[in-house]
């Protein structure tokens, strides 16, 4: 299990983007406000968590006032522009809180084993701060991005008017230590617009050839090359993350994005079929073991070797039917690094290409690198062995590994050398 770090959202930690709307751009309406950062600070951490596949909530509130510009019929209900994507859930309110709305965001977040939230959004000291107070109450662990959120100036029944920053500043002290963690920009662990991303990562569809359909029902766990020990990035050079191009891609018939928390279930689905796991090395995986394995994915880490690993969402209508894992390690015997690919998928979408298409992207993501690649599979496993051959890989080697013969297939050269990793004591 993951253990939370004080004041720093875990893996499953969900963005919960609250009534960023075109309506609070009416100032003749709404007053002056605070924090011209906001929106950047938004479409950074929104940037963010669509790349690390964290689940996004999107709020929007339907105001029953028939002349507020938030009301359903007015133009100001939409969305801001930074607001994009698709989220992984879209709550519908009429009140101040975002559980509050429909559908329930709170049987939302527990369907998906979601322990924590990050809020950000308009107005600070209104739905965001009701959304926070809330979520702390009903036992979530919420981080406030304060500099993700801006109010508007208050006239109270005294008849004084308090400046938007002054209720910001009470929002923090209201929410901090309480019912939340305020997390400002200047100290956050969120990757905030200043420390480089402002918007989401662009779309694009590799020009690769359609490749003929084939069969497939997965690609087995790595036969781990003959070096000794883990080390850390921090020393070595960094070879390329292969995950960290152009996010979504897109088959003909699917999408592949990063993997998310609330892929639990799906993956569930077909991870623990005995059926599956035959082709795969590994029993049927429990649920707590699909949640860690998600972890690692979202970590970027093995917890074993300490090497890259990645997780690939495999995406039918909207549905995850399948995942795939890119893992970056060294070429055995040649001194450089390569990328290794495995997938697996849901047994009804087994014999209808869809394993050949998804793993001719992954082929061409380790192009983009520069990287060779390697897959293997149990000898037995003829679909599968046609899968690779169609998406353009190579039989090279035979090897036993767990008392089974397995198959190595590979394409392209080893790229830069990777420096000897350290001897671990033994």
């Amino acid at each position: 299990m993951t253990v939370p770090t004080p004041g720093v959202p875990g893996p499953r930690a969900a963005l919960v983007v609250v009534d960023v709307q075109r309506g609070f751009d009416d100032a003749a309406y709404w007053g002056r406000r605070d924090n011209p950062s906001c929106e950047a600070n938004i479409a950074a951490l929104l940037a963010h968590w669509q790349e690390s596949g964290r689940p996004v909530v999107f709020v929007r509130h339907d105001s029953t006032t028939p002349t507020s510009p938030l009301h359903p019929d007015r133009p100001g209900n939409a969305f801001k522009d930074i607001v994009t994507g698709t989220p992984d859930l879209l709550v519908r309110k009429s009140v101040n809180s975002s559980f509050h709305g429909s559908p329930d965001l709170h049987a939302w977040l527990q369907a998906h084993d979601v322990p924590e939230l990050v809020v950000c959004g308009i107005t600070t000291n209104h739905c965001c701060e009701t959304t926070a107070r809330v979520g702390g109450n009903l036992g979530y662990r919420v981080h406030f991005a304060l500099d993700a959120t801006h109010t508007f100036d208050r006239t109270g029944p005294d008849g004084v008017t308090v400046p938007a920053a002054d209720l910001s500043r009470v929002t923090a002290v209201n929410l901090h230590g309480e019912f939340a963690t305020v997390v400002p920009r200047r100290s956050s662990p969120l990757r905030p617009a200043d420390e480089g991303r402002t918007g989401r990562p662009g779309r694009r569809r590799l020009r690769r050839p359609s490749p003929q359909s084939g069969p497939g029902r997965g690609t087995r766990g790595p036969v781990r090359p003959a070096v000794a020990g883990a080390w850390s990035t921090g020393a070595m050079t960094d070879p390329p993350d292969p995950i960290a191009g152009a996010w979504p891609r897109f088959t003909d018939r699917c999408l592949l994005r990063p993997v998310r928390a609330s892929d639990l279930e799906a993956m569930l689905a077909y991870r623990g079929d005995p059926h599956v796991t035959e082709h795969l090395g590994h029993a049927p995986l429990s649920r707590e073991e699909v949640r860690d394995r998600i972890d690692a994915r979202l970590a970027g880490r093995d917890p074993g070797s300490g090497w890259i690993v990645r997780g690939v969402a495999i995406v039918v209508d909207g549905l995850c039917v399948g995942d795939a894992m890119l893992r970056l390690q060294p070429a055995p015997g040649a001194g450089g690094w390569q990328l290794w690919i495995g997938y697996a998928l849901r047994p009804e979408m087994w014999g209808r290409g869809l394993a050949t298409e998804v793993v001719a992207e992954l082929v061409g993501i380790a192009e983009d690198c520069g990287l060779p690649v390697r897959a293997e599979t149990f000898a037995e496993n003829r679909a599968s062995q046609r899968v690779l051959e169609k998406a353009g890989l190579e039989l090279v080697d035979e090897v036993v590994a767990e008392g089974r013969r397995c198959r190595v297939f590979a394409a392209g050269h080893p790229g830069p050398p990777a420096p000897a990793p350290p001897v671990l004591s033994r």
